[in-house]
């Protein structure tokens, strides 16, 4: 069961009267830790230390020391030197192969609790095998295997703690071992692999909720210990000198931390001898951003993928993670964020991304626009525009559009206006909950402004051409201005220069208009603006141009079409 708690605030060394509580704790956490490490294996100078052996059990590709595949890790404890079955580098010539990596004995009645922990990069493929065993004596058991979706790919590299109590069943000749077998698939690193005998264990199910950009929420499942203890790093085991946060089971909120930043919860139990656990692996977590305003614009050129940029976020329920990809279909720029298949029999996606936190006025209307794409017209993707208060897929409350069916290779564009009843900050989430053995959904050019009051007309259309004029039409604004159009004609310079061949204004309702001119000879070309302007005299996006046929012996006149032309007006 999930253990409830009590909301407090932390520790603030800055605050007088929290300092002796700092100090108590401080106090505690270099004290009374009775847990045995019974040996690390960190693979230095590409070695084993502890004395690890690999046995063969099919074709040649096997457990490396050296990184054959020049392969490069972080985090979890991976430095240079580590252990991998490299299959991906073995190629299709390396045929089906496995191989163990076996520990070396050990004493599991030396404690209690008998913990392995290790850090690793998984990536997976059908058909793939990969598991932990462990040894009894008598028989082998599987505890642990990481088959069935990436771990720690794309990276950091992540830290597993597995509890082989039970398992090695306090035999005198214990040991544990990794299997992997596969035929051209990928590969599994190991670094830091550490077994602990200790009185007690951590509690499991450690994680941290409700995040925003200077608190959180710690939580975990109680064990039955007698008490507990957490503390946040920046990234550092808890040394007695490094917590920015720390508490018991009686106060679980974590505020005063800054925005933007990356954290580490850990988390460990009181024996109720005097000594305590070991530390839980550190769960990551980042705080999010101070919100902003709008105009809000994300591109995803700003980093290196895939990397999500700095201020986003994800709630990955299951499937795949949205990422930044550099490759997207052409109509989108730069890079893009996608989110690719799962395999056949996997759960379907429920994956999100958020925008940062942007502040909106109550009773505004607000305009998003994204574009978005499928990277086969053979396969469907499904995916959802919505709002709410925080980055998790619960409180996205206001959904804004369904994409039941994106099965199409052409870039597609949303704009959609929304007026949020209450003033807040809010988060615009994307989901992906495309089934299963689909291929890749594309997103890019988010942007949220201020639903434009005055909309540029379109569908300008070049009706005829004279020797001194010219006749056109457009398409009438969906903002319906009360006081008409502008409109202007010119052979040269931008929307708005001045000196233009002809120019105009019709009144309300009035779409189409005559030019007239003394300028003979010209080429006549026309084409349609591209985006509104955000009242009567704002800019409009480039035109595009289209020769329009002239009449014979008669010169030509080059059309409106390369200016603000028609524009609307407003009262």
């Amino acid at each position: 069961m999930e253990k409830s708690y009590t909301r407090h605030s932390l520790i603030h060394p800055g605050r007088p009267h929290l300092r002796p509580i700092l100090a108590a704790l401080t106090l505690a956490l270099t004290m009374g830790v009775q847990a045995q490490i019974l040996f690390t294996e960190n693979f230095t100078g590409g070695t084993s230390q502890a004395g690890f052996t690999v046995q063969q059990e099919a074709g040649t590709c096997t457990w490396s020391f050296n990184n054959p595949g020049s392969r490069s890790f972080s985090g979890a404890g991976f430095d240079t030197d580590f252990a991998i079955f490299d299959s991906d580098f073995c190629g299709f010539g390396g045929g089906q192969a496995g191989a163990y990596l076996v520990s070396p004995t050990f004493d599991a009645s030396a404690a209690n609790v008998m913990l392995l922990s290790f850090g690793q990069v998984y990536r997976d493929l059908n058909g793939t095998e990969a598991a932990v065993e462990v040894w009894n004596g008598i028989a082998w058991t599987q505890v642990y295997s990481p088959v069935g979706g990436n771990v720690g790919d794309p990276g950091p590299a992540v830290t597993t703690s597995v509890d082989i109590t039970a398992a090695a069943g306090g035999s005198t000749q214990a040991q544990f071992r990794f299997h992997y077998a596969g035929d051209w698939s990928w590969f599994w690193a190991l670094d830091h692999i550490v077994l602990e005998g200790m009185d007690c264990i951590y509690p499991p199910g450690a994680a941290v909720l409700d995040i925003t950009s200077t608190d959180a929420h710690i939580t975990w499942t109680d064990n039955g210990s007698v008490g507990y203890e957490w503390v946040i790093t920046t990234g550092d085991e808890p040394d007695g000198s490094n917590a920015v946060a720390s508490g018991d089971g009686n106060n679980m909120g974590a505020d005063g931390l800054m925005p933007n930043t990356n954290y580490m919860l850990f988390v460990r139990s009181d024996c109720g001898n005097g000594g305590f656990s070991g530390w839980s692996p550190g769960i990551p977590f980042t705080t999010l951003c101070s919100s902003t305003t709008v105009p809000y614009f994300e591109d995803f050129n700003s980093v290196a993928p895939p990397a999500l940029p700095n201020c986003m976020s994800i709630d990955n329920i299951s499937g795949n993670p949205w990422q930044t990809n550099a490759y997207p279909p052409a109509g989108m720029t730069g890079n893009a964020a996608r989110i690719s298949w799962t395999p056949s029999g996997s759960p379907d996606m429920n994956s999100w991304l958020f925008t940062q936190g942007l502040q909106l006025q109550a009773g505004t209307s607000y305009r998003l626009t994204y574009k978005f794409t499928n990277s086969s017209s053979s396969f469907v993707e499904r995916m959802a525009s919505a709002y709410g208060t925080a980055t998790n897929g619960a409180a996205m409350t206001t959904f804004l559009r369904y994409h039941d069916v994106i099965q199409t290779t052409d870039v597609l564009v949303d704009t959609i206006d929304f007026t949020p009843a209450a003033t807040g900050v809010y988060y615009i989430g994307f989901q992906c909950y495309s089934q299963a053995n689909q291929l890749s959904l594309y997103l890019d050019d988010i942007k949220v402004v201020v639903s434009p009051t005055c909309e540029q007309p379109n569908g300008t259309t070049l009706v005829q051409a004279f020797t001194d004029g010219v006749d056109f039409t457009w398409n009438a604004s969906a903002s319906d201005p009360a006081e008409g159009y502008e409109w202007e004609v010119r052979s040269d310079g931008n929307p708005g220069d001045p000196n233009p061949a002809a120019s105009g204004t019709v009144a309300a309702g009035v779409t189409s208009a005559s030019a007239w001119t003394r300028t003979r000879n010209t080429q006549c070309t026309y084409g349609p603006t591209a985006a509104a302007g955000t009242s009567a005299t704002g800019p409009m996006n480039p035109w595009s141009s289209t020769p329009c046929a002239s009449a014979p012996r008669y010169p030509t006149w080059r059309t409106l079409n390369r200016s603000r032309y028609p524009r609307s007006l407003t009262a």
